[in-house]
């Protein structure tokens, strides 16, 4: 077991990642129809973790480890202290792969949280890059991958047509943008919202999950919910409740904003509730289950692979790794 955490562990330093409703969502369970035991789940502040404000608020049924690194989701994951986790997708497939099969994923709660931000107008599209320079962060992971994948698809060569400037900290980006030191950036959300409430002058040019339905098939698909198996074989009822609660919950978030945020604020998902209430809305919350998982997140995770990967654990996950009721 030591073993397989510390392999966790090592892929993540290659790996390192961030993270509209599709379908309507179901109601939340009947407490009648509950099963006695409370479920373990682990999330990640910030954008992962704010589908799942509604549950945290809950009397009972569910036991949460609000974790700051994926690292540390991972080791709960696979130690067993923790049943359901919500993880940046590539990290899902890495587990599925590394665990043979051990972990797999049972819902699909965001799209991408990348935005391209500009201080000033002169980003209309994508040709309009040429000759700038871009600041991002995660270089050699997913939001490199991403952001790669959209100059090229726009006809954009990396290093000839536009140049692309690492930094290694969201926040020390969303601070150059803020204080108009750097003209464009990539960021993920709450990020944005941060920059943006410090310089009213910086806008959104590009969301990312918008432009990559443009170009590529399936969504741009960054968070994956996943349990372990022996809990799915275990506790096929807990995790049926869990999947029309997060469903709800999901819900509830996208209809009360200041109520959710106010939440998000008393969880520490977010600090502060009027930067949640801000952000919430850039989220792009969803929720999708069983046979509809794979056509949507398996392009992506094929783009990541392709670019590297190790970025998947070493291959695509076969279909095994969709859990389908």
């Amino acid at each position: 077991m030591f073993r397989q955490i510390i392999s966790i562990f090592v892929v993540l330093l290659l790996i390192f990642s961030l993270v509209p409703l599709a379908a309507c969502s179901p109601s939340a369970a009947p407490e009648a129809e509950r099963s006695e035991i409370d479920v373990r789940v682990a999330t990640l502040r910030g954008p992962t973790g704010i589908g799942m404000v509604q549950m945290m608020n809950a009397p009972h049924g569910y036991q949460f480890e609000l974790l700051g690194a994926p690292e540390e989701v991972v080791a709960m994951i696979i130690s067993g202290q923790v049943d359901i986790a919500a993880v940046p997708s590539n990290l899902a497939a890495n587990l599925y792969n590394i665990t043979h099969g051990d972990v797999r994923m049972i819902a699909i709660p965001t799209f991408g949280t990348l935005f391209m931000l500009e201080n000033g107008e002169t980003i209309k599209n994508w040709d309009d890059l040429r000759g700038r320079t871009i600041y991002a962060t995660g270089q050699g992971a997913n939001p490199e991958f991403i952001l790669l994948h959209l100059l090229e698809s726009n006809g954009l060569k990396p290093d000839v047509d536009v140049q692309i400037q690492f930094l290694t900290e969201h926040s020390e980006l969303a601070t150059l943008l803020a204080e108009g030191l750097a003209d464009i950036g990539v960021l993920p959300e709450p990020n944005v919202t941060a920059a943006r409430l410090q310089n009213a002058d910086l806008r959104m040019a590009f969301d990312f999950t918008e432009e990559w339905a443009k170009v590529a098939e399936g969504s741009l698909a960054m968070t994956a919910v996943v349990a372990r198996s022996d809990f799915i074989e275990a506790h096929p009822e807990a995790l049926g409740n869990f999947l029309l609660d997060l469903g709800a919950s999901i819900e509830y978030v996208q209809s009360d904003i200041p109520a959710a945020a106010e939440l998000c604020e008393q969880f520490g998902v977010i600090p502060k509730a009027a930067l949640a209430a801000r952000a919430i809305p850039n989220i792009n919350l969803t929720m999708i289950t069983g046979k509809d998982m794979q056509p949507v997140i398996e392009p992506y995770l094929r783009v990541l692979y392709t670019a590297n990967p190790q970025a998947v654990g070493g291959s695509l996950p076969d279909e095994a790794f969709y859990y389908i009721p």
